[in-house]
């Protein structure tokens, strides 16, 4: 997709949904921004589909109270295009069996109880770096700390890009494990 000429709006998906409708277009603007944004897709069709819904479907259908998208454009118009989201669960991730295929989160137990809700983000590549990313965890960040939540974490490698995005939005490594050979650290935000 081209960039649009309208200016990004943040949006909690319910509130979205609440103004205009249950429209195609937003979680398929999602899956699209989604995929795009995957190191890997995979090959098999089967597994395409149980990656697509670990990372946003389970998150929409479970918790769509807490997913957040970026729109370019006027929504009441549909003239818009998804340029991000932000997906996250309060489910507790070590037990949840939505979770289960990533057994890192049994090391980071611990932690939970500070940063109980787990968060996943997506950008589209030609809107990174205009403050979208940091826009879509404020808003978040202000319903859940209204909420009485404590924190939020994400895991990633400790050597991916987007450690130094979430350490400039606030994050701080609080934990770290080895799984699959991968060096993962939990990174918490303090509400």
């Amino acid at each position: 997709m081209g960039a649009m000429t309208g200016a990004v709006e943040i949006w909690r998906l319910q509130a979205l949904e609440a103004e205009i409708g249950d429209w195609p277009w937003i979680e398929a603007g999602m899956a699209r921004v989604f995929k795009a944004a995957a190191a890997r897709w995979p090959d098999d069709p089967e597994a395409a589909t149980a990656f697509q819904e670990l990372w946003l479907g389970g998150y929409l259908r479970d918790d769509r109270g807490l997913a957040y998208i970026a729109l370019d454009g006027a929504p009441v118009c549909q003239v818009v295009d998804v340029v991000g989201y932000l997906v996250a669960s309060g489910a507790d991730q070590a037990v949840s069996p939505r979770f289960k295929t990533l057994s890192y989160f049994k090391e980071f137990v611990p932690q939970f109880a500070e940063f109980p809700v787990h968060l996943h983000m997506n950008i589209d590549a030609q809107y990174r770096g205009r403050g979208i990313g940091k826009r879509l965890i404020e808003a978040l960040s202000a319903d859940l700390k209204r909420d009485g939540v404590p924190g939020v974490h994400i895991v990633t490698a400790k050597q991916q890009r987007n450690v130094r995005f979430y350490e400039a939005a606030g994050f701080q490594i609080v934990a770290g494990t080895i799984w699959n050979d991968r060096d993962l650290v939990l990174m918490g935000l303090k509400l």
